[in-house]
């Protein structure tokens, strides 16, 4: 939305004559005549009317100051061509488009500009996230997360649907959004341009179905709404990719599994990841989150005998 334009042509003539006339007795006291005959009324009224003319000026912004304007923002080189409305147009096009990379979004935007020219045998990319202050190569490997002004990752999810990993970007597509950035970075900063990193875990469901449902179909139904859940390129709560670095809540697995046709009762649900430091416990030793770090993403394995159902017969009664 663009900013309102001030209306600077609100002082008429007579306002100003007004203004002037109220001030006499704060300044000269003893100037008493204020009527029209006077000679330093008429002095008031020839500056109200010189004002007035500046303001009304000030308030429309010719050709002429246009064309200066536009000089200042493309520099001495840029010379009018005779069509302003073109040349406005093209300046606007031009100091759109970002050459330096200084915040999160300028990198972000840079890295997803690579689609425009790159290798179709490369592949294109899917989403981006960039994370200052961090060195995720290095912490992936076993260094100390030490936040530092200089370092800033970008993480780069690849849209590779054909491939068994989707979602890993080619070490071709990954070069050229490094060689992008090189160009367009500040002075003094490092950047990592690097893969998500997978945290995998395996999830476990017990679910007690309604009268007359088939038991195999809603088996099926769980396993896929599972796994598109935490697709990197289609799942998350916005069904736009698993946000990076989000972490995993058993409440949702609940609530995702609940809403599902012909589910009944979620009975229980069981995340367990590889690395049993995530865990996230609540204050009855609970586990209740699965923790991700920045640039991380989600593997879910969910084996046919995770998800498990409960006989219908033992519901047959309720309605």
């Amino acid at each position: 939305m663009p900013l309102p334009i001030p209306n600077l042509d609100d002082r008429a003539w007579t306002d100003l004559v007004a203004e002037g006339r109220a001030l006499i007795p704060a300044w000269a006291p003893e100037w008493t005549n204020h009527n029209p005959s006077d000679p330093g009324i008429t002095l008031v009224e020839l500056f109200a009317y010189l004002s007035e003319i500046l303001i009304y000026r000030l308030n429309r912004v010719g050709d002429e100051n246009l064309i200066e304007f536009l000089k200042l923002i493309n520099g001495p080189a840029w010379k009018f061509e005779g069509d302003l409305e073109l040349a406005k147009q093209s300046s606007l096009r031009a100091h759109s488009e970002i050459h330096r990379a200084v915040t999160a979004r300028d990198f972000e935007q840079l890295a997803l500009s690579v689609n425009e020219t790159a290798n179709p045998a490369a592949g294109k990319i899917a989403r981006v996230k960039c994370i200052p202050g961090r060195n995720l190569p290095a912490e992936w490997e076993g260094s100390v997360a030490r936040p530092t002004a200089e370092d800033v990752s970008v993480v780069v999810l690849a849209e590779n649907p054909s491939s068994e990993n989707v979602g890993e970007p080619e070490h071709e597509l990954l070069r050229q959004v490094r060689n992008v950035l090189d160009r367009a970075q500040l002075l003094c900063t490092r950047v990592h341009v690097l893969a998500p990193r997978y945290v995998t875990i395996g999830v476990r469901a017990r679910l007690a179905i309604l009268r007359n449902v088939h038991a195999d179909a809603i088996h099926t139904t769980a396993v896929q709404a599972l796994d598109r859940f935490f697709d990197p390129l289609q799942g998350g709560p916005e069904n736009r990719g698993w946000p990076f670095g989000r972490d995993v809540y058993l409440s949702e697995l609940y609530q995702l599994l609940a809403n599902l046709d012909g589910v009944d009762e979620v009975r229980e649900v069981v995340v367990t990841p590889v690395e049993q430091k995530r865990e996230l416990r609540n204050d009855f030793d609970e586990v209740e989150a699965i923790d991700l770090g920045p640039g991380e993403l989600v593997k879910a394995h969910i084996a046919p005998g995770d998800i498990m159902i409960e006989p219908q017969e033992r519901y047959a009664h309720r309605d």
